[in-house]
């Protein structure tokens, strides 16, 4: 296990094989990691043999104030105030019981548009915005302690997916941390105003947690994508205003750039026979047991954001050889053609000076007459007083 190459240079331009999404297995994540990536297309559930539930801790009704965090990579909320700690038993998924966590940061992701930026899908399904609240294990002094640690048990990620078409009525926190955002900065300014984590997941209706998540074994969506996180992402999308994703969109990143540009999500990963478990309650439902437990995933991958890079990028670098067979095809054949070309340059001067030598040798002028009729048929100097 190693980290291959410094973290301070990656992007999110999916058209750069080289420090942008498509690069960062190569060059900046641990080596240990690759198999279990994230995000990832969340299909195909099993059934798990444990218990999967999440209470909602005292915690998440704590109303906090937080950092944002915006450096050009991370759109982020850092430094709870008051430190906000999940009790013991209020999450248990498999291998995960009778812990105590702290929670970290909360990571935002959009994209270009209302209709990209999670990191996750949902069978296929790519929604606006995605929020990450991220917690770590309290035998770790610090969240990054915790990312170093290279327990897959390390971190949980609570992550929760924003659409502009589900039902119900946009939390108000979302627009305050929209507005906050234009003034995050590289260190983390303080936010004017305090939430709790619950008003994230207002639209859920007031169902409990345990009714309505996914789970499975993965890493950090950033580099290293250490492979350190559990992840339980909510089945039930919570409804994000065209206005609120503007605004989030329009923040400035410190080379000038607008997030929109790119966004700040990184393309699903490669499931690689991970179990991807449901909550109970989820098992039990009609509904869920006939479309989600029995549907597919897809064979050849799905359909995902389109950076309309151009061929080279499109392809990634691993098809250069390719295209590079291609051009030296196309630049053999017009060599040929060129040399074809030059033969018959040759032949007509070789022809023009025989006619120049014949008109000298017989002193005349002379024309061009056939010699034999027909296809084919060539032509011979002959003095023109042969035909007086």
């Amino acid at each position: 296990m190693f980290r291959r190459s410094s973290t301070t240079d990656f992007n999110y331009n999916q058209c750069d094989n080289s420090t942008g999404p498509f690069g960062w297995p190569d060059k900046f994540c641990m080596t240990d990691s690759n198999l279990v990536q994230s995000p990832i297309n969340l299909c195909g559930f099993s059934t798990s043999p444990d218990s999967l539930s999440i209470s909602s801790p005292s915690s998440f009704t704590t109303s906090a104030t937080w950092s944002f965090v915006n450096d050009g990579r991370y759109l982020k909320l850092i430094n709870p105030s008051p430190a906000l700690t999940i009790d013991s038993n209020a999450i248990t998924l498999n291998q995960l019981k009778s812990q105590t966590w702290n929670i970290g940061e909360i990571h935002i992701h959009v994209g270009r548009s209302d209709t990209e930026g999670s990191e996750h899908y949902i069978m296929g399904v790519q929604y606006g915005m995605e929020i990450q609240v991220m917690l770590y294990n309290s035998q770790y002094s610090s969240y990054q302690s915790a990312i170093d640690s290279s327990s897959s048990t390390a971190i949980v990620g609570l992550s929760q997916l924003y659409d502009v078409n589900a039902p119900g009525a946009e939390p108000t926190v979302l627009s305050d941390i929209a507005k906050a955002a234009s003034s995050a900065t590289s260190s983390g300014a303080k936010m004017s105003t305090s939430f709790k984590l619950d008003d994230l997941f207002t639209g859920l209706n007031s169902k409990t947690y345990s009714d309505l998540f996914f789970q499975y074994s993965g890493g950090l969506t950033t580099p290293n994508c250490n492979a350190v996180v559990q992840w339980v992402v909510m089945n039930t999308t919570v409804r994000v205003s065209s206005s609120t994703l503007q605004s989030l969109r329009d923040v400035q990143l410190p080379n000038g750039d607008k997030l929109s540009k790119y966004g700040n999500f990184r393309p699903i990963q490669p499931r690689n026979s991970r179990i991807i478990y449901s909550s109970k309650d989820l098992k039990s439902s009609a509904f869920f047991s006939s479309t989600y437990f029995n549907f597919p995933c897809p064979t050849y991958g799905i359909f995902q954001a389109n950076f309309n890079c151009d061929i080279v990028h499109w392809w990634h670098a691993r098809n250069l050889e390719i295209i590079s067979i291609v051009l030296g095809g196309v630049l053999f054949l017009a060599l040929l053609f060129i040399c074809y070309l030059q033969s018959k340059l040759n032949e007509l001067r070789e022809q023009e000076e025989d006619y120049y030598y014949e008109e000298e040798k017989y002193g005349t002028e002379m024309e061009p007459v056939p010699m034999q009729q027909g296809y084919g048929a060539q032509f011979v100097p002959e003095p023109m007083s042969s035909y007086q």
